[in-house]
């Protein structure tokens, strides 16, 4: 299995590549390619499929983690080039996809989906709108909706409308990838909204396995630095080997990451290929 970071907020030592507030990664098995999100904008995403060599018409399906638009603002572009080769896209998501989704901080402001359904549908996207476990492929599963079980994240200021009332949206619409493989299960999360210790012990019930490595985005900005340390030793505890974090993870859970895992632990950037 090879992961290729194509979004993240860093870039690294790589010069040629762009980084913006998102994230993407392509995950690569033996007949199959899926693309993880698309990050904030589609033109820094397609730059960096050029510099990193990725073959736009070999990814036929995507993945968005959540509605974020740092996590699906590249979609469109990507459907226009997939489209002007004929090829149509799978787009998996939770069915809350095209639910409006607002922020009151700093501003008020629309950050949620920035598309409509039917102008992404003229350009070749087929939505599987599921909220339950699926396979995707063989041995790809979509984790389906994670229960909160425990919270050792901040939910944002977020807010959607229902019967002309702003209602707090908990962003149920958040799921994550997961790959089984001889070592265990590898998640790839987005953003972790529902909670990284949530969704590892999601996993590895619904799949009854453990699980080997997570990747991704973990929302542990904010937190509290014993909050950190503790929610970092759970995964540990819970037998997790290998954690390759980034995009909103933050400085304090990157250090406290790399404290415990040790060489096990990877802060990756745009460009960062991840072989397990």
């Amino acid at each position: 299995m090879k992961i290729t970071i194509v979004m993240d907020d860093y870039s690294g030592m790589m010069k040629e590549v762009v980084a913006h507030h998102g994230f993407s990664a392509l995950v690569e098995l033996e007949n199959t390619k899926i693309l993880v999100d698309t990050g904030a904008n589609g033109e820094d995403l397609l730059k960096n499929f050029e510099v990193l060599g990725i073959d736009i018409s070999e990814i036929n399906t995507v993945f968005l983690t959540h509605r974020h638009y740092d996590h699906t603002g590249g979609l469109k572009k990507f459907l226009e080039e997939r489209d002007k080769i004929g090829k149509k896209t799978f787009v998996v998501a939770h069915p809350d996809l095209f639910v409006p989704l607002f922020s009151s901080k700093p501003f008020l402001r629309e950050s949620g989906f920035p598309f409509t359904r039917e102008e992404l549908e003229s350009l070749g996207a087929v939505f599987l709108l599921v909220e339950e476990p699926f396979e995707m492929t063989s041995g790809v599963f979509s984790t389906g909706f994670v229960e909160r079980e425990e919270r050792y994240e901040r939910i944002g200021d977020y807010f959607r409308i229902v019967d002309g009332k702003l209602v707090k949206d908990n962003l149920p619409d958040d799921m994550s990838l997961v790959v089984k493989s001889e070592k265990g299960l590898v998640i790839v999360a987005g953003c972790s909204h529902a909670g990284i210790v949530n969704i590892v012990k999601h996993a590895s019930r619904v799949f009854s396995e453990s699980v080997f490595a997570i990747i991704g985005g973990f929302h542990l900005v904010g937190l509290e630095k014993n909050q950190i340390e503790k929610m970092v030793l759970i995964l540990k505890d819970l037998g997790v080997k290998r954690v390759f974090a980034g995009h909103c993870t933050g400085f304090e859970a990157l250090c406290s990451f790399n404290s415990v895992f040790e060489d096990d632990f990877v802060r990756f950037h745009v460009g960062s290929i991840i072989e397990i």
